[in-house]
């Protein structure tokens, strides 16, 4: 059996038009009008857009500000709207065909809610019961031990490292559960691979629904996936 753990934005489903600034001015307006920040959204964009470009995350400068950081991440999910993603087209159907071929989890650093109403509208939330979300909520307090939600999924799957595939978008994220041992999977969406990240990619796919299809061939032709 396969065992996979997959990130969720845009990785599970595609990007959408204009995603970033749509996002961006959703956290502006929760940083206003959800966790009163004394600024106009106009002033907390920019602050945001300025934290993306100069610190490690993107709420830094509203934080420093005294927003808290809790409050935003759950009312940012709130407000983002699960209707502007267009699913892939095949990917429900592939996790169907695979069935019992393969075991997930989603370890994502989204909203526990967010997660669950992304999941119900991609048809994707069979595969992932509540059990195997694991959302910002569940290991937030494990803020710098990088390993630990991957240990996490790990130990949900019952599996060792080395027999799990990780998917996502991120090449940082990929890195870390190379070097814990995983085979890592990037969707590129087509990127290049910077050639100084490459020795800890596996495999690069356009997307996670080419992947799925890759592994639904080999069990058609009776190898494991």
């Amino acid at each position: 059996m396969m065992k996979m753990i997959h990130d969720l934005d845009e990785m599970l489903y595609p990007t959408y038009p204009d995603a970033v600034n749509i996002m961006c001015n959703t956290a502006a307006i929760s940083a206003v009008q959800d966790c009163g920040l004394r600024e106009s959204v106009a002033a907390a964009r920019a602050l945001i857009d300025r934290a993306i470009a100069e610190k490690p995350d993107w709420m830094d400068y509203l934080v420093e500000r005294g927003v808290d950081a809790d409050q935003l991440h759950a009312a940012y999910h709130r407000r983002l709207d699960h209707k502007l993603i267009t699913p892939y087209p095949s990917l429900s159907k592939y996790f169907a065909e695979l069935g019992a071929q393969a075991s997930h989890v989603m370890l994502t650093h989204s909203a526990d809610e967010w997660a669950k109403r992304t999941l119900d509208h991609l048809s994707l939330r069979p595969w992932f019961p509540d059990e195997r979300i694991l959302a910002w909520e569940k290991y937030k307090a494990l803020k710098g031990q990088s390993t630990k939600g991957f240990e996490m999924a790990a130990n949900i799957l019952q599996a060792e490292p080395r027999d799990i595939v990780f998917s996502d978008d991120s090449l940082r994220n990929l890195k870390t559960a190379k070097d814990m041992g995983m085979t890592t999977v990037w969707t590129s969406h087509g990127r290049p691979l910077p050639a100084e990240q490459a020795h800890y990619v596996d495999h690069v796919v356009g997307n996670i629904e080419i992947f799925m299809q890759q592994q639904i061939a080999l069990m058609r032709k009776g190898m494991k996936p």
